[in-house]
């Protein structure tokens, strides 16, 4: 089962087309993998108090790599409190995790307490839009289709059936009869709880396809599950056949998978070139001490040679004056690309033409229209 749905899920299109953007998805991911393997081999399984140890201290680090990660935390969490209640806190392995999760965190929320004078600012991109959207039923009727392709979500809806013996057996998982179901209990919980943070709490009618990533393998796993049971049922008349039909099943499903992800990569490769060019205008006009501000970090700071910071969390304007006083940066960058901007941006320029003059715009590259720039570089001008 492992190996197929490992198989699986490096053909799936959201992990490679991922793999070659600026992002820490797939890493936060491998660390998370991690976890939970040390957390099923080291601690439900008993053959490994070092793994057992190390559990939160790896999901530390897959926080501070991708904070939004938390999330996978939630269904582990109420696995063990349904099969260990509160035995767990018995564990002193546990606790020395806990000590050093702290440890590995603790760093990171003193910094984010000194910069942004909040300690869990990370949490600003996934709070408040409760009251203000829709509960985002696109999560389930838009999304899984996109995420899945046709054909692998038509096998992931009828592998759900397969999951009838944990319902049926549930009250057994509560009273410790029947660990044998221990495996689709958390399984299960991830497919429900991560989507339902998504749709219920975010409430985003766009959603970004990385989330999935934290559902994939649990997915495939269940895929997998039912290509082996298919495989059992088929190989009673003949195993040849059984073969052919499976083998038939991981192709067919993982090239629509790879069509998919060779067609997105290529829509999507020319997507922040407005900022590699900027950057690269920046870089022949600036030195490495210059300070520049930009929405979009990453990207920046894997173009750009100078400093560079991020206005995305500054919603006041009069602390990016403060911070433009204080800091005196050399260029500002703003976007139409990122979603994150604060909301005075676009008009900060015109509203401060002393301080602030235009020096390079760039275009789409389909609609190259000078009057209509999706990227400006502003260039600071004080007064001694």
């Amino acid at each position: 089962t492992g190996l197929i749905a490992a198989f699986l899920v490096s053909t799936f299109w959201v992990a490679i087309f991922n793999t070659n953007r600026f992002h820490t998805d797939m890493f936060a991911f491998m660390l998370w993998l991690i976890g939970y393997y040390f957390f099923w081999n080291g601690y439900m399984q008993k053959k490994s108090k070092i793994q057992t140890a190390l559990i939160l201290p790896i999901f530390a680090l897959a926080f501070l790599t991708r904070s939004s990660t938390l999330i996978v935390f939630v269904p582990l969490f109420i696995f063990i409190l349904m099969t260990e209640k509160l035995n767990f806190l018995r564990s002193k392995e546990l606790w020395i995790g806990i000590i050093l999760g702290i440890l590995v965190a603790t760093p990171y929320l003193i910094w984010s307490h000194n910069h942004y004078g909040n300690t869990l600012a990370f949490t600003t991109g996934y709070s408040g839009r409760t009251e203000a959207n829709p509960i985002a039923w696109t999560t389930y009727t838009v999304y899984f289709p996109f995420y899945l392709e046709w054909f692998f979500l038509i096998i992931f809806l009828i592998s759900l059936l397969l999951l009838y013996k944990l319902f049926l057996g549930f009250d057994t998982i509560i009273k410790k009869q029947n660990k044998e179901l221990y495996p689709d209990l958390l399984i299960f919980l991830i497919i429900l709880i991560i989507p339902a943070f998504f749709a219920f709490y975010i409430r985003s009618q766009q959603q970004d396809e990385r989330w999935m990533i934290m559902v994939s393998l649990s997915m495939f796993l269940l895929i997998a599950n039912f290509i082996l049971w298919l495989y059992g049922k088929i190989k009673i008349h003949s195993k040849e056949i059984a073969i052919i039909i499976c083998l038939a099943i991981l192709l067919y499903g993982s090239y629509l998978e790879l069509s998919h992800a060779d067609t997105i990569i290529k829509v999507k490769k020319d997507t922040y070139v407005q900022i590699k060019d900027a950057c690269n205008w920046i870089n022949a006009n600036s030195n490495p001490k210059d300070i520049v501000l930009s929405v979009s970090y990453p990207q920046t700071v894997y173009y750009c040679n100078a400093k560079v910071y991020t206005y995305s969390p500054w919603k006041n304007e009069s602390y990016f004056d403060e911070y433009v006083q204080t800091n005196k940066p050399r260029y500002l960058i703003i976007s139409a690309i990122e979603p994150n901007n604060p909301d005075y941006i676009f008009t900060y320029p015109q509203r401060h033409p002393e301080l602030l003059k235009p020096v390079q715009a760039f275009t789409m590259k389909e609609n190259p229209n000078p009057q209509q720039p999706v990227l400006i570089v502003y260039e600071f001008t004080y007064k001694n």
